[in-house]
C-alpha cells in the first residue's frame, strides 16, 4: 500500500507538471454546490493548501476536508459527494484560478471526470485499498 502511494505521489508531481503552468493551479472544490475548498492538486507539497501535503488540512487522512481521509464526505467511496465514490454525482471539481474547468475528481466515468488520464489513474491509486 505504501509502495503504491509513494508511485501515486511521484506520478502526481508529473500530472501537475502537464495539466497546467506552475502559476495556474489547479483548485478542487467539493460539496454538494461546490462550495467547500478541497485544496490545490499541484502546489507545493509544503505548502498548507497542498492536497500532497499530509500534515494539512487538504492532504491528512484524518481531516474532515480531505478526499485523503476515506472516512470524510469528499474521500469516502460511499459519499455522493466524494472523489472516491464510482456512483458519485456530486463529486468534488477542479477548475483552475481564472475559472476554467477540468472536470471532476471522481473514479465515476459517467459523471463528468476530469479527461486527464494522469489525474484519473492517481485518483485510482489513492482510492485503491
Amino acid at each position: 500500500m505504501l509502495r503504491k502511494l509513494l508511485g501515486a505521489t511521484l506520478s502526481l508531481s508529473l500530472v501537475w507538471s502537464s495539466a497546467a503552468s506552475a502559476d495556474q493551479a489547479l483548485l478542487v472544490f467539493g460539496g454538494k454546490g461546490h462550495d467547500v475548498f478541497l485544496g490545490c492538486l499541484n502546489c507545493d507539497k509544503y505548502a498548507g493548501n497542498s492536497i500532497q501535503n499530509s500534515y494539512g488540512p487538504y492532504g491528512s487522512k484524518y481531516s474532515e476536508t480531505s478526499i485523503l481521509n476515506r472516512y470524510s464526505d469528499y474521500g469516502s467511496k460511499y459519499s455522493d459527494t466524494g472523489a472516491c465514490n464510482e456512483y458519485a454525482n456530486d463529486a468534488p471539481v477542479i477548475v483552475d484560478n481564472a475559472g476554467n474547468y477540468y472536470g471532476k475528481l471522481s473514479l465515476n466515468k459517467y459523471g463528468g471526470q476530469t479527461r486527464n488520464s494522469d489525474i484519473v489513474a492517481w485518483l485510482t491509486a489513492v482510492c485503491s485499498d
